[in-house]
């Protein structure tokens, strides 16, 4: 009889010591954070990734985001950006990357991607990311470069970088498409009279 009882409060102690160890590790995961809050601060010194890294980091935003959150990207040039547009062509690229471009699992709503133009800063331009008003991820770019990640290797073996239609929805490959469009004028017809 004692033994039963023994086993009967062993079983209720590992049970509830399970119980407690389960919704600790629920706590712990509810408040580990994705994407903690950063500071401009941390990025003052950073210079612009390879396309390849730019990539891989644009894939983990996208890719780890509940598809119902909202992105504020603030595009700002740096003291050496010249090029017209420039900040507009940065935003174009990252929303159409991820509500076109990205495996549909992923992709979002045009709508949960708010862009806007913020004050130049010193040194390299840079791309901020903010999700539910925190600071996630700064990205700096080269001077009077476009965003760059999505076509890192249309050219390695010499190829066209820009054949493919899905790459002609990103700058500098859009450049060409709208100046094709530009060139293709229809004739006009001669009225006979």
């Amino acid at each position: 009889m004692a033994s039963l009882k023994l086993m009967k409060l062993i079983y209720q102690t590992t049970f509830f010591l399970f119980l407690i160890f389960c919704i600790a590790l629920s706590v712990i995961a509810q408040q580990k954070e994705v994407f903690p809050t950063r500071k401009l601060s941390e990025f003052v010194d950073a210079k612009p990734d390879t396309c390849a890294y730019t990539h891989y980091k644009v894939d983990i935003l996208v890719q780890h985001t509940p598809k119902d959150k909202t992105f504020i990207v603030i595009a700002r040039l740096g003291d050496k950006d010249s090029k017209p547009n420039l900040n507009k062509r940065r935003l174009h690229n990252f929303r159409v990357y991820s509500t076109q471009a990205v495996s549909e699992q992923f992709r979002r709503a045009p709508q949960t991607v708010i862009l806007a133009e913020g004050e130049p800063v010193k040194g390299y331009g840079q791309i901020e990311f903010y999700l539910d008003g925190r600071l996630i991820e700064v990205l700096k770019a080269h001077p009077n470069s476009d965003l760059n990640f999505a076509n890192c290797y249309g050219s390695v073996d010499g190829a066209n970088p820009c054949a493919e239609d899905w790459q002609k929805l990103f700058y500098p490959c859009k450049d060409d498409v709208e100046k094709q469009k530009r060139r293709i004028v229809p004739k006009k017809k001669k009225s006979r009279k």
